[in-house]
C-alpha cells in the first residue's frame, strides 16, 4: 500500500479519471509544472513507469490517503534551557 498525501491523492483521482496535466492545473488552480512533477516523483517513489499504472493503482485501492493529509515530518527537537 502506498501512502500519499491529501494534494497527491487529488491529483491521482483527477488522473485515474482520465484528466490531462493541463486540466488538473487548472481544477485544483496549480502550474502543470507543479502538476507535472507531483506525478513524477510519484512514478518514482511508487517504481511505475506510466501514468496509466500509477491510475489503476488508484483503481485497484492501492493507494491511499496519509490519514492527516500532509506528508510525514521529522518532530522539531527541542533543547532544554540550562
Amino acid at each position: 500500500m502506498t501512502v500519499v498525501t491529501h494534494r497527491q491523492m487529488e491529483i491521482v483521482q483527477f488522473l485515474a479519471d482520465g484528466a490531462t496535466d493541463r486540466e488538473i492545473a487548472d481544477t485544483l488552480s496549480l502550474s502543470i509544472r507543479t502538476v507535472s512533477n507531483t506525478l513524477h516523483r510519484l512514478y518514482d517513489r511508487i517504481g511505475v513507469s506510466s501514468r496509466v499504472r500509477l491510475a489503476v493503482m488508484c483503481r485497484d485501492g492501492q493507494i491511499e490517503e496519509r490519514p492527516n493529509g500532509h506528508a510525514r515530518r521529522q518532530p522539531a527537537t527541542r533543547r532544554r534551557a540550562r
